[in-house]
């Protein structure tokens, strides 16, 4: 196993999102699809507004670091490296998040981010592998730019549509799951 591997199971065992299995090794525990649409649609409740309210509140300074994480973002998507990619994800929104000055909305995020982070990692893994899909950069793209703007409903509108759209690649993914049971 390469050393990213490692680092990634290493990171769910932390989050409590995988398990050391006699005789199998590292096992990620499930969370069921219909579960995650759950996730993600209180995700999108929290985030979105949350967005609108950083934007509000933002400072140059923090939007240059917003920039740098998503640079970063950029650089890991071209490297193929998953975790760094949601790492440097993660950091752009919390930079935007933590302006809004609300640490215990901050604190609700960061914890449906845990519940659902071995499906981002997959996810994430199966869009690199996807030619031409650019929904790993563009919407971070668009919200720094909002950002940068202090445009509230345009960071507000750039999460809602790129958690709609993750809801819908799940909802596909639970299709499939329902048609093949």
């Amino acid at each position: 196993m390469t050393d990213q591997v490692y680092e990634t199971i290493r990171r769910l065992e932390e989050a409590g999102l995988a398990e050391r299995v006699p005789h199998k090794g590292a096992v990620v525990k499930g969370l069921p699809l219909a579960e995650l649409v759950h996730v993600y649609d209180v995700r999108r409740l929290l985030e979105v507004e949350d967005a609108r309210l950083g934007a509000q509140q933002i400072g140059p300074a923090d939007v240059d670091r917003m920039q740098t994480e998503y640079e970063l973002m950029r650089a890991a998507i071209a490297e193929r490296r998953v975790v760094a990619l949601l790492d440097h994800d993660e950091a752009l929104l919390t930079i935007l998040y933590e302006a809004a000055a609300n640490p215990v909305l901050v604190d609700s995020i960061r914890s449906l981010w845990q519940h659902c982070r071995a499906y981002k990692i997959v996810g994430a893994q199966g869009t690199l592998d996807t030619a031409g899909d650019d929904s790993l950069w563009r919407y971070q793209e668009r919200l720094v730019e909002a950002a940068r703007k202090g445009d509230a409903d345009a960071a507000a509108a750039v999460n809602n549509e790129s958690l709609i759209d993750a809801t819908s690649r799940i909802r596909v993914q639970l299709a499939a799951q329902q048609d093949a049971g």
